[in-house]
């Protein structure tokens, strides 16, 4: 039995938020599905419809639920938004979004560079690379395939490592001491293979967005290599644009084929 409004009126709202997280994160309620009615909510929780409503509206504002008119209130897909100018890994820009994050690691193991690799690492031919691929969900909805590539030298013993539990860009750090600065990402439309689409439990062929990410160190060493896969309907890019370009460059141009 929950605590009455009377007894903690300041914080119950928070206690259902959590509780219904809770729900969300343990499979209680898949994505798509109806949580219980207002009225319902409020014989669970012994609470009065207005902090049911604030409840579901913190979480609404957190991408969990939504509300439809008539409908009723249901578990929403996740929104994986990537916030532009600063360095996250895969993995924080679902936690920034408070979604339930659970990775299956695919397969972690050492190859030789083929000259795509090589080239992308900037190693030589055939050196070794750790070629590490999981896949993410998002609660319960799988979200990303993340297929990484590290040159080995620079991760002695990455074997040992229990990605089910651990975070990449973490264990560089922390684990190996090393310091990460930038990134270079480019974004892609391409259309899934059979074998991908499968992990993603969506059809071959299905249009989804690619992305591919170089990590560069401190000294300027690329230390990863990454192609992520999302499920559709599941990436948003924020980007802010600032300012204007005074150069006129681009209206010069113009100008000059116009004149011609």
């Amino acid at each position: 039995m929950y605590a009455s409004e009377s007894d903690i009126p300041t914080t119950l709202y928070y206690k259902i938020e959590q509780e219904i997280k809770k729900w969300i994160i343990e499979g209680r309620y898949k994505t798509g599905e109806l949580i219980p009615s207002e009225a319902e909510l409020q014989k669970i929780f012994n609470a009065s419809r207005l902090t049911i409503r604030e409840a579901v509206k913190h979480l609404a504002a957190q991408g969990l639920l939504e509300k439809k008119q008539g409908v009723g209130t249901y578990i929403r897909r996740p929104i994986i938004e990537h916030r532009r100018g600063f360095l996250y890994s895969p993995s924080e820009e679902i936690l920034a979004r408070n979604f339930a994050l659970v990775t299956e690691v695919i397969q972690l193991k050492e190859l030789k560079a083929d000259e795509k690799i090589a080239r992308k690492l900037n190693l030589a031919l055939k050196e070794s690379v750790i070629f590490l691929e999981r896949l993410r969900y998002a609660n319960q909805v799988p979200a990303q395939l993340m297929k990484s590539y590290l040159p080995a030298k620079y991760v002695p013993g990455i074997d040992k490592i229990d990605f089910k539990t651990n975070f990449l860009y973490r264990t560089l750090e922390e684990h190996y001491k090393l310091r990460l600065k930038e990134a270079d990402e480019t974004i892609e439309a391409t259309k899934i293979s059979k074998r991908d689409a499968k992990l993603l439990d969506i059809t071959p062929n299905t249009p989804v967005l690619l992305t591919t990410r170089s990590t560069y160190l401190i000294d300027g060493t690329i230390i990863e290599h990454n192609i992520i896969i999302y499920r559709p309907k599941i990436l948003n890019y924020h980007i802010k644009l600032k300012g204007r370009d005074q150069s006129k460059l681009i209206y010069s141009s113009f100008t000059e084929k116009r004149n011609k």
